[in-house]
């Protein structure tokens, strides 16, 4: 899985699965990510339902084959 980011003013940007726009902060803390343009809170399965177009148990498979 492969999400478009790139670094704006000094920080990592990611591209909205949801409205394409840079608009993006992710938490290191938490790791859980927001799109100030369209509002969305994602966490890490959300983007990659999104990203993918998959389900939600298809995310997980894919998240644990591929970062565990």
């Amino acid at each position: 899985m492969k999400v478009p980011n790139k670094v704006i003013e000094g920080m990592r940007r990611f591209l909205c699965p949801k409205c394409n726009e840079f608009r993006t902060a992710i938490n290191p803390k938490t790791n859980l990510a927001r799109c100030f343009r369209c509002k969305e809170n994602f966490n890490t399965i959300d983007i990659a339902m999104e990203v993918e177009k998959i389900s939600f148990v298809d995310s997980v498979k894919l998240l644990k084959e591929n970062f565990l």
